[in-house]
Order: C-alpha cells, then structure tokens, then sequence
C-alpha cells in the first residue's frame, strides 16, 4: 500500500474507531530530524524541536527554501469536546480542528486559513514520531519526522 492509501486508512479507522483522549503523546522535549516529499516529485529534510506538556504542544522547525534557512513555530492545545474527541485550539485558544487519541498515539485534523494536515504523534520508546500530510492551494506534501528525548 503507498503512503496515500496508508494514511486513508489511518484517518479511516481513527474517526470511526478511536476513543477519545487516553494519555497522548508523553510529556517531554524532543529534538530529531524529518523529511518531506512533495506530490511534484520534490523533497527536502528538516529539524524539529517538540515540547509535550500537558495537553500543550509546542514544535519549531528549521529548514531550508531556495538556499534559505526558514524557521517556523507553533503551538496548539487540546481540550475536551462535546463528541468526546478533542478539539485543537491554537495559542489564542481559537479553534483549529479535532483529535483522537490512544494511550501515547494522536491523530490530528486541522486547518490553518487555506492549509489543510492530517498527522499522527506517536511517543514510543523515547522517541516522539510524526507522520502527515499538508496540502494547500498548489502544494501537497507527506512528511515524517522521529525526535529523541534529550
């Protein structure tokens, strides 16, 4: 199966499937590095910082476009919904879109302005891993990334 239909089947079974908050990703820092593939062929690497607090997520990125260093950072949390998943709230506590999670795994549905992701977190043996897809207008892209503990 390629990464398209895997992740389907992923966003399939978690809506229909999955109970709401369990635990979610474990709390920590972690530090690691990812990569990207574009739908055009395209593809690029990337650091990654992520802070796991509570039901806080915090995550910095470093990379590069056109030769440029970019960086980008941001934070969300998540909060009991009516439905019993969980809704994703950005730093001004606006509304962003919803997750499920299970024991230390969460997926994530959410949309910033035309920007729509779809990604798993996983916590398992220290590591903290995240699997997606961004698509927006003119670009689609699958990423995974896989960060230590420090």
């Amino acid at each position: 199966m390629n990464q398209a239909g895997l992740l389907a089947t992923l966003i399939a079974l978690a809506g229909a499937a999955l109970p709401a908050l369990a635990t979610g990703p474990a709390s920590g820092t972690y530090r690691g590095s990812g990569h990207w593939e574009g739908a055009d062929g395209t593809k690029g690497t990337y650091t990654v910082e992520t802070t796991v607090r509570d039901a806080t997520i915090t995550s910095r990125w470093n990379y590069q476009v056109d030769g440029k260093a970019q960086t980008q950072a941001m934070t969300v949390s998540l909060v009991p919904a009516a439905d019993g998943s969980l809704q994703i709230l950005d730093e001004k506590r606006g509304p962003l879109g919803s997750a499920r999670c299970l024991d230390e795994e969460c997926l994530l549905t959410y949309e910033l302005g035309p920007i729509k992701l779809v990604e798993t977190l996983r916590t398992r043996d220290g590591r903290l891993e995240n699997f997606g897809a961004k698509s927006g207008p003119g670009f689609s892209i699958v990423y995974s990334s896989t960060a230590a503990a420090r």
